[in-house]
């Protein structure tokens, strides 16, 4: 009777441990599950859909770096992506929590209501994996086709039947976020673009010119692409950091980029951002691809300068250090590149006092108070003898992105071209108008393009995985490239994992090389 009396407070002791061992491990799920649809949403709203490789390549202490981020952004992520979904959770819990006590009083069973907890949580677990999949990819990434095609089948370093003759030097302008759409004002309600569009009137331009959805509409995406011809990504299994002592201090040292070509032509190159250069990796990147010098907002500080908005020195200073820059190389008496960053039009969009506001937006003033400034630097290049011989280039580094209010333009357009919105392009040679074969590119068809308008001659016009838009379509150059695949069939192939090609790209195979010669 003893041992019979003492059995049931362990009996009842065991089950409400398993009790509330259950209902915390429900409650666990549920709360995972809210986090990473909470996490999947605020990424599609500031980003739109990305890849696993974009991720990774902009984590702090991955591809990130210990750069800087621009105040709000990750307080707004926290804030939406995982505040609020846990206080939903929290408050849902509460209510049950209330109703399995009101329930416990009128003796009612607990085991249907845990059934639906159950449920709940098994609901919310595959909802999060799902929408989180959607957002940055990593099933596509982690488990896809191993039989895809690679991008090793289509890479191809630029065969030059003509070498760079070094006689017209190169000025590349990248505008942050740059539609081509900013200029009509049938689709955005103001000509923002105005100025800029006049200073280049005449110059070459692509119709359809787009970043395709697997290049990522990044920054560093599209600096790679269009100097590389290949997408960004990480190799499968490392995690890249910017720390001078991490084991890839070089990035993308297996592929040959623009910069390469004109270090070995005898050019001197110099980028100038606003930004930190740490971000994603960006200074790594053209130090490691033939650029001299990197100026970033924290040179800029050690310069003097004080106009900066949250995510480096403003774009009317930097256009002013871009003029004085100009002067200087031409001095050298060496043939140069110079290419320049804005930022001014980031989220958050710094609304500089010396801009005019329209109170349309203030995303479409900042691009409007760019346009002025970037077509007095034409004017400036033009006055001083630049147009002579130099190349000039004018293009957006990638799409605006969806979290941006005026991105709600693209809902006017029909669906099949919602993806597809031209990126901002302009195209100056002293050697008279640019005429492309083609009106339709990708960013990656870029880098073979930059040789051949500096009087490269390509063998088969190949570059990375892009083709120079100076082979016509149809070509027999375009037989065994990606020129005949349509957008789609052109994205699965960007958004293969290709481990093998990334390895190479990343020098790795070379270091396991000399490892094991090393060890021998």
């Amino acid at each position: 009777m003893i041992s019979e009396g003492r059995s049931k407070p362990h009996k009842h002791s065991f089950r409400g441990v398993a009790r509330v061992f259950g209902y915390s491990i429900i409650i666990l799920a549920v709360a995972v599950g809210a986090v990473m649809i909470g996490s999947a949403f605020q990424v599609i709203h500031q980003f739109g859909a990305i890849s696993f490789p974009q991720m990774l390549m902009n984590l702090p202490g991955f591809g990130g770096g210990e750069a800087e981020v621009a105040p709000g952004l990750v307080e707004e992520f926290i804030t939406r992506g995982v505040i609020i979904p846990l206080i939903v959770v929290a408050i849902l819990c509460l209510v049950a929590g209330f109703s399995l006590v009101r329930g416990a009083k009128r003796g009612a069973k607990r085991g249907p209501i845990m059934t639906v907890a159950a449920l709940t949580a098994v609901v919310s677990l595959g909802a999060g994996y799902l929408t989180l999949d959607r957002s940055i990819g990593f099933s596509a990434f982690f488990f896809g086709d191993p039989q895809a095609e690679s991008l090793a089948d289509y890479y191809a370093e630029p065969k030059l039947d003509q070498p760079i003759p070094g006689d017209k030097n190169l000025i590349l302008i990248y505008l942050e976020s740059m539609d081509d759409a900013f200029g009509d004002e049938t689709l955005v309600g103001t000509n923002a673009l105005e100025s800029l569009q006049d200073a280049t009137d005449g110059w070459g331009q692509i119709g359809r010119y787009t970043q395709n959805p697997a290049l990522g509409g990044w920054t560093m995406a599209g600096i790679v692409a269009t100097q590389c011809g290949i997408p960004i990504r990480p190799p499968e299994g490392v995690a890249l950091s910017n720390d001078e002592s991490d084991d890839l201090p070089e990035f993308l040292p297996g592929a040959k980029c623009l910069g390469d070509y004109l270090d070995e032509a005898g050019y001197r190159q110099v980028f100038l951002s606003g930004a930190d250069q740490a971000f994603a990796g960006k200074g790594s990147f053209l130090r490691t691809h033939g650029f001299d010098e990197v100026k970033d907002r924290n040179y800029w500080r050690e310069q003097g300068e004080t106009e900066f908005s949250a995510w480096g020195l403003s774009d009317r200073r930097l256009f002013a250090r871009a003029r004085e820059e100009a002067l200087a190389l031409r001095a050298s008496g060496e043939p140069f590149v110079l290419s320049m960053l804005t930022v001014d039009n980031h989220a958050p969009v710094y609304e500089a006092e010396y801009c005019p506001r329209t109170g349309i937006d203030p995303f479409l003033d900042a691009v409007g108070c760019q346009s002025d400034l970037a077509a007095d630097y034409i004017k400036f290049l033009n006055e001083n003898g630049f147009m002579n011989d130099s190349v000039v280039v004018v293009i957006g580094d990638h799409q605006v992105l969806p979290s941006y209010d005026v991105a709600q333009y693209r809902e006017q357009l029909p669906d099949n071209q919602a993806d597809i919105v031209p990126v901002f392009n302009r195209f100056w040679s002293p050697q008279g108008s640019v005429a492309f074969a083609r009106d339709s590119a990708h960013q990656i068809d870029m880098f073979p393009t930059f040789l051949e308008l500096l009087g490269a001659e390509i063998a088969d016009g190949r570059g990375g995985v892009g083709v120079s838009l100076f082979v016509p379509d149809g070509d027999a150059r375009t037989i065994g490239t990606v020129l005949p695949m349509s957008d789609a069939q052109l994205a699965e192939l960007l958004g293969s994992p290709s481990p093998g090609f990334y390895e190479r790209m990343w020098g790795l195979e070379e270091k396991a090389a000399a490892s094991v010669d090393g060890d021998s």
